[in-house]
């Protein structure tokens, strides 16, 4: 947990791990799910993510949840109802860089299987253009 200089506890939640704070802000994890506090010991968030990044300058935070990214604002709320597959951090001009995937590719395993079931077909068709 956190204390003041007069021994007080800051925060009635007592956490696994709790970062450094850096932009007037720490990660703190509790069982395998992270959220920010602020210097007051304060959650920034009602929602736990599978990882919280540090606050910028500009004052958001990347999250990930489920393999997905978005950003916090310091009060908490989400900056997108959109989660995307990565982002970026601002750049100075308060652009970021995100990536969208519209479709996913198949697995190795299933082009495994596509090709040989292709093989298959293929001497199928070989094997009765001969008789």
């Amino acid at each position: 947990n956190l204390i003041d200089t007069n021994i007080n506890f800051l925060s009635k939640q007592w956490f696994n791990w709790i970062s450094n704070f850096e932009n007037g802000f720490a990660q703190v994890r509790l069982n395998k799910k992270y959220n920010s506090i602020e210097v007051n010991g304060k959650l920034v968030s009602q929602q736990w993510f599978n990882y919280v990044y540090n606050f910028n300058k500009n004052g958001f935070a990347r999250v990930e949840l489920n393999k997905k990214y978005n950003f916090i604002e310091v009060n908490g709320n989400l900056l997108s109802k959109q989660w995307f597959d990565d982002i970026d951090n601002f750049d100075k001009n308060g652009l970021a860089k995100v990536l969208l995937g519209l479709c996913k590719g198949k697995k190795t395993y299933d082009k495994k299987e596509v090709l040989k079931e292709r093989d298959i077909q293929r001497e199928m068709e070989k094997s009765t253009k001969w008789r």
